[in-house]
């Protein structure tokens, strides 16, 4: 046994490392402690709360929680070997102590042990303000700074407090002003409210130092204040960066019209002036003009993601596209150049060890990726309400999200048997992942909209592959076997312009039942009996024949009025484009009410400020029609020759309400116009279809998802059974799984 002096040495060391959050130094000190001393009673006396708590800590962590109960040194101790989930346990009893609930230390404890297990932090939002308002503090400037900027991260991302969030940003500055992460905010918020522009200079330098997928956001802004400043040399500077070190960057930081005016004159030929020119476009439904642009895009640049994935969504909403046209769309731009993408990164997944484990247990395994389980997301609403009913006998489910963990999120756990944050990973990492994981059917929720990962399905890591909800239309993706739709909106005979394999369902359905104490208006939106029309669909919808069409009723419609509502309102230039286009039909301007897109309450209320809804074409309404049913106005729908046309109808005739469907434009316009002219028929329609919409298939989401599980199983099993896969199965389930 070494001398106590030699001893108590060593624990004062131990200790001044872990004062000083040295915690791997210190567990070496003690592990060489440990080897050579049993506790004697000098040791005992002196530091007997250190020695237990860190050898417990080390050794035997029940006995610890026994002797130690909830003290703050445990829980900080358990913070510093990474256990986060004891000291979020500890801190939050802590903190129920009216004499702790101000303590600083055991707050910032807690925020890191949230952060570190990536929970959502709003039930801390109690004790922010006590930051914010503090004058003084006994933390270090390193704990401030992270827990300025923590708290400032969450009241920004999560729409909490903005001007609270920048505040918190400033504090944190204040502390580290040359934090690159903190210039970059700084330099953003800039562009965002574009004011001080000149002072704004000041944060470029520190801002494009910093690293990882940041780096050409902070490239782009920092492009936008000189092409706002006109700083020909910073730009030319920048500019050279930005292209030199990110070729295929996908420049989505220009979403502001004088800085695409600006940079279609600076550069007009440019990839990314065609680019955001089609961009700007889109948001007034201009999706053949769009298309044009990007096709100058992949001229210059074949390989653009984001461009492919723009061209070949928007095919979907162009009037002057067929089926067949379509899908030579997918295919050219997105199979045949994607192609090189798999030459490159060729990854041989054998799925032995996925038949044989399914064999052992009859457990499906389901993977589910999508860039879209965040707030205020549809799909997210959507896949919760689904997964609430879906069978947990016989199947798993793996969630993998590519989004940064949000309060949403982290509620898909409770269906799922795991939920995985994977935007950090490499196409060939996530491929990986999901065949490790051992995946039988991978659900595709994106499609081509943004953030989608069909790059990982291009390398098949799962035996079946599929896509639902995030596309309309084909992928284009010959790796992608199934693509979920019902007898509605697609029919059999037009199976050839599609990649993949119609998965027929009977119907759709939408968790309108998780609404309650909505508010429903039963009689006409105004006392005067002026009919209002109402528009809340994207405006990306909303193009020039559909403008014209709602011309035309207008015209037939005296004195009517339209509320038109998205998020392209807020531009001016976009407000009197629509007022121009209304014009020749003799709809003034007096008619036309605008109003910006806001929370869902504000939403919902905003159908009862209506008497009939006006759907779009050739691309419906989907989620917006279902709410439209469920506040119970009736909508008119004109189905259109293929899947994005028949989204309404669809609906509508799972709803039981056929009779709102119309089948050619002047069908259309005559039913708007004849239900206009017969207010007492909008009033029934006001009192009935939420009842017969509640009521119908359309809402029906338990046997929706059972039917779903069970036609998963019916795919899995022809999939065993199929003689293509019989023979290659039976050799398989007796060899070793490669890849």
């Amino acid at each position: 046994m070494i001398k106590s002096d030699t001893c108590i040495t060593q624990l004062k060391l131990a200790e001044e490392l872990i004062q000083e959050q040295e915690f791997n130094s210190a567990l070496n000190v003690l592990e060489d402690l440990e080897k050579n001393i049993k506790l004697n009673s000098l040791a005992s006396v002196q530091h007997q709360n250190l020695m237990l708590n860190i050898l417990g800590h080390y050794k035997k962590m029940n006995d610890l929680e026994m002797l130690a109960d909830y003290s703050s040194e445990l829980a900080f101790l358990y913070l510093g070997f990474n256990k986060y989930q004891e000291a979020k346990n500890i801190f939050e009893k802590l903190l129920k102590s009216s004499q702790e609930k101000r303590n600083l230390e055991i707050i910032y404890g807690l925020v890191k042990c949230y952060c570190e297990l990536n929970l959502e932090l709003f039930s801390l939002k109690i004790f922010f303000d006590i930051f914010l308002d503090a004058k003084t503090s006994t933390l270090s400037e390193k704990k401030l700074e992270f827990i300025y900027r923590t708290i400032g991260t969450f009241y920004l991302k999560n729409d909490q407090d903005e001007e609270k969030g920048a505040k918190f940003y400033q504090k944190a500055y204040e502390i580290n002003p040359n934090c690159p992460d903190l210039n970059l905010f700084f330099l953003a918020l800039a562009v965002k409210e574009n004011n001080n522009l000149k002072d704004a200079k000041k944060y470029i330098h520190l801002a494009i130092k910093v690293k990882g997928a940041l780096k050409p956001a902070a490239l782009h802004f920092a492009l936008l204040i000189a092409l706002r400043l006109e700083d020909e040399i910073l730009y030319e500077d920048i500019y050279k960066e930005l292209t030199s070190e990110y070729p295929e960057s996908e420049w989505s930081y220009f979403y502001f019209s004088d800085d695409l005016n600006k940079l279609a004159t600076r550069f007009p030929d440019n990839e990314w002036s065609y680019f955001y020119r089609s961009v700007e476009k889109q948001g007034y439904g201009l999706s053949h003009e769009c298309i044009e642009l990007l096709k100058k895009v992949l001229s210059i640049n074949p390989k653009n993601p984001i461009a492919i994935d723009n061209l070949i969504t928007l095919s979907q909403y162009n009037p002057q596209y067929g089926d067949e046209e379509i899908f030579n769309i997918a295919e050219t731009y997105y199979r045949k150049i994607k192609h090189p993408f798999i030459n490159k990164n060729q990854l041989k997944f054998i799925f032995s060890k996925h038949l044989s484990d399914y064999n052992s247990n009859k457990i499906l395994r389901i993977g589910l990726v999508s860039a879209d389980i965040r707030n205020e997301h549809p799909i997210f609403y959507y896949l919760s309400s689904f997964l609430k009913y879906f069978p947990k006998e016989g199947f798993e489910i793996y969630c993998y999200a590519n989004n940064i963990p949000n309060i949403n999120s982290e509620l898909v756990k409770n269906f799922t048997n795991s939920v995985n944050y994977v935007s950090n990973l490499s196409d060939q990492e996530l491929a990986e992942k999901i065949f490790n994981d051992r995946i039988h059917i991978l659900i595709d929720l994106c499609g081509h909209t943004p953030n989608n990962r069909l790059e990982v399905l291009r390398l098949k890591p799962a035996p079946i592959q599929m896509a639902w909800l995030g596309q309309v239309g084909t992928t284009g993706l010959q790796e992608i076997d199934y693509i979920v739709t019902d007898q509605f909106s697609t029919k059999r005979t037009e199976q050839s312009f599609y990649a993949e394999k119609l998965c027929h369902l009977p119907h759709a359905a939408y968790p309108a039942k998780d609404y309650t104490n909505l508010n429903i208006n039963k009689s006409l939106a105004r006392a005067d009996g002026k009919i209002v029309f109402g528009s809340f669909n994207s405006s990306i919808k909303i193009n020039p024949t559909v403008i014209q069409t709602w011309g035309e009723i207008f015209k037939k419609v005296p004195n009517s009025k339209i509320l038109i509502s998205n998020f392209v309102v807020a531009k001016e230039d976009y407000r009197k484009y629509i007022i121009k286009s209304l014009e020749p039909f003799g709809v003034e301007e007096s008619r036309i009410e605008f109003e910006l897109q806001s929370n869902k309450n504000a939403y919902f209320a905003r159908f009862n400020r209506i008497d009939i809804a006006l759907d779009p074409f050739p691309f419906n309404g989907s989620t917006t029609t279902h709410e439209t049913l469920l506040m119970s106005v009736p909508l008119i729908s004109l189905q259109g020759s293929r899947w994005s046309g028949r989204l309404s109808s669809s609906i509508l005739n799972s709803a039981g309400l056929k009779e709102l469907i119309s089948t050619n434009v002047d069908e259309y316009i005559n039913k708007i116009v004849s239900l206009a002219h017969s207010p007492e028929k909008i009033i029934h329609y006001k009192k009935t279809i939420q009842e017969r919409y509640l009521n119908s298939p359309a809402v029906d989401m338990e046997s929706f998802s059972l039917g779903f599980a069970d036609k998963l199983q019916e795919i899995w099993q022809n999939y065993l059974t199929d003689s293509s896969h019989s023979n290659k199965m039976k050799e398989l389930v007796n060899s070793p799984s490669s890849s």
